[in-house]
């Protein structure tokens, strides 16, 4: 379902784009000219992300599964190449992440705080030169370290914390918009798999977990 809201919310903003490009031009504005997605470009972003947390006991194969709401920003750079209309290119981006959430009825420990860290992207893109939008498809691979801190109660119960890094396909959808002839926007999902890695958190408990990722994102960027 939020695929689908997303991937809405997507078409729409192409359409509106698309209108307001229309009504410049009929006004006299300002026309962008096919085949300038060509080059070099930085840009940052920032994004909502929702993480699929999937818990198995490693001793009696319990499970638990919940969700990971965030929020992240980062930077991206990259390189297009146009042909024809057709944009390809390569990109890679950085963030960094801000929340987490506390699980109170996991199998075995009982109470795990789970917190992405950071998340490294390298993807290919495949676009279409619109004029003023860009709209994309994009397929690649992530890295992403998750921090985990089981919180013993007790007097005596001291926190344990473990972090491991999971890795992963991707693939999203999304458009570029040129603002001006240099600064575009960026509107973009992406679904991330994550793989699945062996947290232990004492010489008889531990457990394996494994993420999946949903991300809409937030970008602007400059053109060189």
């Amino acid at each position: 379902m939020l695929t689908f809201r997303l991937a809405g919310t997507l078409v729409v903003g192409l359409l509106v784009t698309q209108v307001a490009e229309s009504r410049a031009a009929d006004v006299g504005g300002p026309a962008f000219v096919l085949g300038n997605w060509d080059g070099l470009y930085l840009g940052a972003l920032a994004g909502y992300d929702n993480t699929s947390f999937d818990w198995h006991e490693d001793a009696g194969g319990s499970g638990y599964d919940g969700n990971i709401n965030s929020f992240s920003g980062g930077v991206f750079g990259g390189y297009n190449y146009e042909v024809n209309r057709f944009v390809l290119g390569v990109e890679g981006e950085a963030s960094l992440f801000s929340g987490g959430e506390e699980f109170t009825s996991v199998p075995g420990p009982g109470n795990i705080n789970a917190d992405p860290d950071w998340e490294l992207t390298i993807k290919g893109r495949l676009g279409y030169d619109a004029g003023r939008f860009m709209p994309y498809v994009a397929v690649g691979y992530s890295w992403m370290k998750l921090n985990t801190t089981w919180d013993q109660e007790g007097p005596d119960g001291d926190d344990v914390n473990v972090s491991e890094t999971h890795q992963g396909f991707m693939a999203g959808i999304g458009t570029d918009i040129a603002i001006t002839e240099n600064l575009f926007g960026r509107l973009e999902y992406i679904h991330t798999w994550l793989s699945e890695e062996r947290y232990s958190y004492c010489s008889v408990c531990s457990a394996d977990i494994k993420l999946g990722q949903n991300s809409f994102r937030l970008g602007l960027g400059y053109r060189f």
